[in-house]
């Protein structure tokens, strides 16, 4: 049985960027190569659902190492861009102090390979 859908992606205006690089810097604490969300096209507070993207380029770190010829986005990077996505919107609310680390997955499943070019989008509540 396939996954409860969070929020039709369909509907994501990705013209449309929220939160850029600079301020999700200003948050999170990943640096260099580490920072593995680019943007976040919306946050709603209402239902705690926010959707944003890391823009896959050919020169990270693990291009050259990870498929030589036919590089492919590490799914432990996957999971870390959506932890990043969460990690902004705890940090970011009003009164949180302190550090926010990843515990547990469970139940995770690849919907397809990211490569070099691609957009990856994240949705996450």
């Amino acid at each position: 049985m396939p996954p409860e859908v969070i929020y039709d992606v369909s509907k994501i205006n990705q013209d449309r960027v929220e939160v850029d690089r600079d301020a999700i810097y200003r948050v999170n604490p990943h640096r260099f190569e580490f920072q593995q969300l680019d943007g976040i096209f919306f946050i709603d507070d209402d239902r705690k659902i926010m959707a944003g993207f890391k823009d896959v380029r050919d020169d990270e770190f693990w291009v050259r190492g990870h498929i030589p010829g036919r590089p492919v986005l590490p799914g432990v990077l996957m999971i870390e861009a959506a932890a990043q996505l969460v990690s902004y919107y705890v940090m970011s609310r009003p009164g949180f102090e302190g550090f926010l680390g990843f515990g547990a997955v469970d139940k995770v499943k690849f919907r397809s390979q990211v490569v070099p070019g691609d957009r990856l989008v994240l949705v996450a509540r």
